[in-house]
């Protein structure tokens, strides 16, 4: 019997800033990277996310590749080591690989966001105080739920209780807890750090 060879899909995250003028040119050169990168054998999708307020100002680029060897072929290839290249040319940084970790582009943290000398800058909070700010949403929520809502869903089989719970909890989290505390909370999450 032989043993087949299992295919991970795997997805690549890397997080870039344009150099300050040259936002046209770099982006140029992202857009000419992600083409590249799908029409390369076993790329699997690329996209580009323009900077932002979530993303810290950063450019993303999320690759998407069929398996590892395929994105190990991309990552050292010629033509990505050209496209690069231009890419270099237009930012004051290398490029800062947030996630190579299949499945982690769900829960993906961007790192801190930096200026063009390296420091961090303001406004991304440190993962003690995003921490707090989760917490903060996730209590009340849970104390509500197991004092007033869990009692009445006794008539509900025990293994599917807690799933219908975690998916009301994370619904009210996602879209009503955390950004309402992010709201809140907002000049002591964003107070930059002392030095």
């Amino acid at each position: 019997m032989t043993q087949e060879t299992v295919r991970r899909s795997t997805t690549l995250v890397v997080a870039r800033y344009a150099r300050p003028g040259a936002e046209a040119d770099f982006e140029h050169a992202l857009e000419a990277l992600t083409a590249a990168a799908r029409e390369f054998d076993g790329h699997d999708g690329a996209t580009l996310i323009r900077p932002s307020e979530e993303t810290g100002g950063r450019y993303l680029v999320i690759f998407h590749f069929v398996d590892e060897p395929t994105q190990d072929a991309w990552m050292n290839s010629h033509r990505r080591a050209e496209l690069l290249a231009e890419a270099d040319r237009h930012s004051n940084e290398q490029p800062h690989v947030i996630s190579d970790d299949p499945g982690s582009d769900l829960w993906l943290t961007l790192p801190p966001p930096a200026d063009a000398g390296g420091k961090p800058k303001p406004g991304v909070p440190p993962r003690w105080k995003a921490a707090i700010s989760v917490w903060l949403g996730l209590f009340p929520l849970l104390t509500v739920m197991n004092l007033l809502v869990v009692p009445h869903l006794k008539w509900i089989p025990g293994a599917v209780r807690p799933v219908l719970v975690s998916i009301v909890m994370v619904a009210l989290m996602t879209y009503a807890a955390l950004p309402l505390i992010q709201k809140l909370l907002r000049p002591w999450l964003t107070k930059p750090r002392k030095s």
